[in-house]
């Protein structure tokens, strides 16, 4: 290929994504979660159960 159709190539690509444009970000208001510990149970010789709680910003069911 030749230098001049690289550069013609190179352009063209350039040019579709200056023109392609960009799109406005859409903001998705974020949901916290939070971790809580709670006691451990049932501890043995063979393991232990944990046991934690997750809970997000908007107190919605998880």
């Amino acid at each position: 290929m030749s230098k001049c159709r690289s550069a013609s190539l190179n352009f063209l690509l350039l040019l579709i994504v200056l023109v392609s444009g960009c799109k406005e970000e859409v903001l998705i208001p974020e949901q916290h979660l939070s971790l809580s510990t709670l006691p451990v149970t049932d501890i043995s010789e063979a393991g232990a159960v944990f046991h934690a709680g997750l809970s997000n910003s908007e107190k919605k069911k998880l």
